[in-house]
């Protein structure tokens, strides 16, 4: 799914190995995966790039969608080095954060398909950094 979202929408999206790599290790809906990953050239996009760049964005994509979106992660997980650096990644030699996320109706962690990205301002595009199950947070330390 992600390497036909990146075909159909090469000007919105790319996809790091990273997100390839977190998507060949889940297995979940892939109805609701398809409707997630393909929101984010078309609306998500949008949101950020088109025309009405105006109001709240988490808002504005759970009206649009029905899917939840997160900008950030919770204070007791931003306050952990080491789930905070789940949410770095590589993209043209920087390091960029990819907390924001899009989530998936499961709230079992085990089959929580989540979303994250990165918005490259400069190129117009949404980066793609994580795509699969969710990434460990405080609250999810707790339940393992």
């Amino acid at each position: 799914e992600l390497d036909l979202v990146e075909k159909l929408w090469p000007s919105k999206v790319v996809v790091l190995d990273e997100a390839k790599k977190s998507a060949g290790n889940f297995t979940g809906d892939f109805d609701e995966q398809w409707q997630i990953l393909s929101s984010v050239p078309t609306t998500l996009w949008d949101i950020y790039f088109g025309e009405s760049v105006q109001g709240d964005i988490c808002e504005r994509y759970r009206q649009e969608t029905g899917f939840e979106l997160a900008l950030t992660e919770t204070k007791l997980t931003k306050v952990n080095n080491a789930l905070m650096r789940e949410r770095v990644r590589r993209y043209r030699g920087q390091e960029i954060d990819v907390r924001p996320h899009i989530k998936g109706r499961s709230k079992n962690p085990k089959y929580a398909f989540r979303v994250h990205y990165y918005v490259d301002r400069e190129r117009r595009l949404i980066v793609i950094g994580h795509c699969g199950g969710h990434l460990t947070t405080s609250g999810t330390q707790r339940i393992k």
